[in-house]
C-alpha cells in the first residue's frame, strides 16, 4: 500500500511519480532523499547553445561531427 494525500492506494509495479519544482535549490526531507532519484535539469543558455549547435552540425556536416567526436575521444584517452 502507498499512502498518498491521506488515502491508501494499492501498490502497482508500474507506478511512477514525477515531481517538478521551480525552486532553485529545493530541500527535501532526508527520508524522501534516501528513497528517490533526484535529477537536476538546470539549463544554461551557453549549454543549450552548444547542444543545439552540435545538432545542427551533425545534420548539416556529418564529416565535421565525426572529426569532432574522434578528437574528443582521443583527448579523453590521453587523460
Amino acid at each position: 500500500m502507498i499512502k498518498f494525500c491521506r488515502r491508501q492506494l494499492t501498490y502497482n509495479d508500474n507506478f511512477q511519480l514525477f515531481m517538478a519544482t521551480s525552486i532553485g535549490k529545493p530541500h527535501f526531507d532526508v527520508n524522501i532523499s534516501n528513497h528517490v532519484c533526484l535529477v537536476n535539469f538546470f539549463v544554461t543558455v551557453e549549454g543549450l547553445t552548444h547542444n543545439l549547435l552540435s545538432k545542427v552540425v551533425a545534420n548539416e556536416r556529418k564529416d565535421l561531427e565525426e572529426t569532432y567526436n574522434k578528437n574528443v575521444k582521443e583527448m579523453y584517452e590521453r587523460i
